[in-house]
């Protein structure tokens, strides 16, 4: 069982992890791809990391294509927000968000992201060109809406040649 720390982040997101008990799976670290999926519990609102993938090592002349979804498992009142980011820094695109009505009783936000790596190493000399790549999966309920709702997260990466 892996535990996920809350991992607090400036801007617009606004949401909490609890306790994580539930099924995770995981294929991280990985050379050119990584999948990451948990059962996630008590989501509420202060900001939380929800998954990590890591990919072993940053190349040249390649790019991190990003998928993530979070599906609340009850009906839920509020928005959910996911946003990732790769060595502490954003990537391209921005967080993405879907108000929940409480009627349903799932709510899925999705999103697909990537990062030039040669853009982001010429922009962070150090960070990107081999050395891990530590994808960071933020996200939840914003502030305002429901608590102690469960949720299932998911979280996929790639390296692709551009």
């Amino acid at each position: 069982m892996r535990m996920f720390a809350a991992l607090a982040a400036g801007g617009a997101l606004s949401l909490v992890v609890g306790a994580l008990p539930g099924k995770t799976a995981s294929t991280s670290p990985g050379k050119n791809s990584a999948f990451e999926s948990a059962s996630l519990t008590n989501l509420a609102s202060t900001p939380a990391t929800l998954l990590t993938a890591t990919i072993a090592k940053g190349k040249k002349k390649k790019v991190l294509a990003i998928e993530a979804s979070l599906t609340t498992n009850t009906g839920a009142s509020g928005v959910l927000e996911i946003r990732p980011f790769v060595n502490n820094f954003a990537t391209e695109g921005q967080a993405v968000q879907v108000a929940c009505a409480p009627s349903l009783p799932h709510c899925t936000v999705s999103g697909t992201w990537w990062l030039d790596i040669d853009a982001a190493e010429v922009a962070s000399p150090g960070l990107y060109v081999k050395q891990p790549l530590v994808v960071v999966l933020q996200g939840g309920v914003l502030a305002g809406g429901d608590s102690d709702i469960s949720a299932t997260a998911t979280l996929s990466v790639r390296v692709e040649s551009k």
